[in-house]
């Protein structure tokens, strides 16, 4: 296979490293079997499903993993680490702790809404993968306890004893949530939030917390 420069010469694509390739695959098969997941449910993805939507052959998939339900576990975490990164990228840095808590609540249901597996990926995950939720739950908590730390720290956050953060940080995620629960259906999931919604939770949140 041949690639052409910007100056008009033709060349030969690189070709990937044995490592490379098998980190290729490994991406491809996370990738599908996310994709699988959204669409049929954690108890539908087969393997064969897998490596179909993949492009691989079935009998790759075991050079990766040694069970289904490894590659399953492997799903929220990962689903995790790519909202925590949806989210971050679109903080600005002179935003204050009222700011940053709005716009990430905002952004939690921005990419809840554009990412077509979330609902299955998720609530199925304390059932179906319940090694991945755990880490999930985790990795969520983790960020968020970080997050609040540092507007604790910078004074944005009066009147608040440390002690009760892990606490504080259990009840700001069951909000989401809570509210994320009837836009898993066909009909509701891609709605926007509301403007009133997000206003509602400003006045609670300032209330609650950065007053």
């Amino acid at each position: 296979m041949s690639v052409v420069d910007p100056r008009g010469k033709s060349q030969r694509a690189r070709r990937l490293t044995r490592e490379e390739k098998a980190e290729q695959n490994r991406l491809q098969l996370l990738e599908a079997a996310a994709e699988i997941v959204g669409k049929f449910g954690y108890a539908e993805a087969s393997v064969s499903r897998i490596t179909e939507a993949a492009q691989l052959a079935q009998g790759t998939f075991y050079n990766y993993f040694e069970t289904r339900q490894d590659i399953l576990d492997l799903l929220p975490p990962r689903y995790a680490e790519k909202m925590l990164r949806y989210i971050a990228d679109r903080m600005e840095p002179d935003w204050t702790g009222l700011e940053r808590e709005v716009k990430r609540f905002e952004l939690f249901f921005e990419f809840f809404q554009e990412t077509t597996e979330s609902a299955r990926l998720v609530n199925e995950a304390p059932v179906m993968a319940p090694v991945g939720f755990a880490q999930f739950s985790k990795i969520v908590r983790e960020n968020y306890t970080r997050a609040l730390k540092k507007s604790i720290a910078a004074g944005e956050i009066p009147n608040f004893s440390p002690e009760r953060l892990a606490d504080i940080v259990d009840i700001l995620i069951s909000i989401r949530n809570g509210l994320s629960q009837p836009r898993t259906s066909p009909k509701l999931k891609r709605q926007r939030v509301s403007p009133s919604l997000i206003s509602s939770y400003r006045d609670f949140i300032k209330k609650a917390l950065f007053t």
